[in-house]
């Protein structure tokens, strides 16, 4: 309720307070005239002033109804403010989650990007240096094949070389033969 509902609801429970008090005090002076002008007093006089407690009932009942409705305004327009507070609080929990969310999965993406990057990155390099060891492995290939080839060329060559040698050797030996066998032959003749 609002604070001039509970400021009214108050002064009328006050005012009703007084009201008994100073009824309850003059009780004995409480009377009510007729209409031939006499005056009834005492429970006779409650008895006959029907109308008047008729009137004072429905405005009671009225003004019950009014400060009711008031109330029951009051209370549903604070039970509305209060939802419309809960719901604009849970909306701001909610779009704070979902921000939450959203930077969460900003870094998450952010983060699988890099690792892509790094990924990617190392696989340049890891390109580049296969790349590098199959140029230098082909140069390599390409010195040991010349090497090969001329080793191959050399020893062509030192076998042309033996097999002359070989050649020449035989050919002195031939010729030592026939030298011995010329000395031997002259220490025959020597000897003789």
């Amino acid at each position: 309720m609002s604070r001039i509902t509970i400021w009214l609801l108050a002064g009328l429970l006050v005012a009703t307070g007084l009201l008994g008090w100073q009824a309850w005090e003059r009780w004995d002076a409480v009377a009510y005239l007729t209409d031939d002008y006499s005056a009834i007093t005492g429970w006779d006089a409650l008895r006959a002033a029907w109308p008047v407690w008729a009137v004072v009932g429905g405005i009671m009942a009225i003004v019950g109804t009014t400060l009711g409705a008031i109330a029951g305004e009051n209370t549903r327009t604070h039970a509305s403010e209060a939802r419309a507070v809960n719901a604009e609080r849970e909306r701001d929990e909610a779009r704070q989650t979902a921000e939450n969310a959203l930077t969460d999965a900003q870094a998450a993406v952010s983060a699988e990007r890099a690792e892509l990057v790094y990924q990617q990155q190392q696989a340049r390099e890891e390109i580049a240096a296969a790349r590098g060891a199959l140029v230098a492995a082909k140069r390599e290939s390409d010195r040991l094949h010349e090497r090969v080839a001329q080793q191959a060329a050399d020893l062509a060559d030192y076998q042309l070389r033996l097999g002359r040698s070989i050649s020449a050797t035989h050919r002195r030996k031939r010729r030592i033969e026939r030298l011995e066998a010329d000395l031997a032959a002259l220490r025959g003749e020597i000897l003789r």
